[in-house]
């Protein structure tokens, strides 16, 4: 999801989270300014994960540690969620703040070999190089009026998440 600074990215995916009844299902990451780290950056994802049901059961803690690299925790977290079937969402909030570096390609590997079950959300206020052109998308249109913030008295305009 791409839109502009204060364009309301996060509010209206809290708010859809929320009436899809998804928020045990969802790790919520939002990045800070330059947040290039690789270790840090999985960590944070790794911490996010398993706060969630099906997270829990299957990503493993790690700790920080000066020979952790970012390409085998992204290895391993692959492993990891291909151990259960359970769906889980990655909502990556900011995601332009990790720019093209190495943390930027790590990220590219996980939405390229992720499994199926795995849903990801990248949310940016600025154009994201991820490689994403290479992958064959599966999207569902929506109109303008079902991407606005859920109504309390107009339930059926809600947006769908799948």
């Amino acid at each position: 999801m791409s839109a502009p600074p204060r364009g309301a990215k996060t509010v209206l995916l809290r708010s859809s989270i929320s009436v899809a009844g998804l928020a045990q299902r969802v790790a919520w990451l939002p990045l800070g300014r330059d947040e290039r780290d690789p270790q840090r950056f999985w960590l944070l994802v790794l911490g996010a994960l398993s706060q969630t049901a099906p997270g829990s059961a299957v990503v493993r803690p790690l700790t920080a540690a000066p020979e952790l690299d970012g390409w085998a925790i992204t290895e391993r977290l692959l492993k990891d969620l291909t151990r259960r079937g359970d769906r889980v969402w990655l909502v990556v909030d900011d995601v332009h703040e990790l720019g093209p570096a190495e943390a930027g390609r790590q990220l590219e590997l996980l939405v390229m070999r992720g499994p199926l079950e795995l849903r990801l959300v990248l949310a940016t206020g600025q154009d994201v190089r991820l490689g994403l052109h290479q992958l064959r998308l599966e999207a569902s249109s929506c109109s303008a009026q079902e991407l606005t913030a859920p109504d309390t008295e107009q339930s059926s305009h809600r947006p769908r998440v799948p």
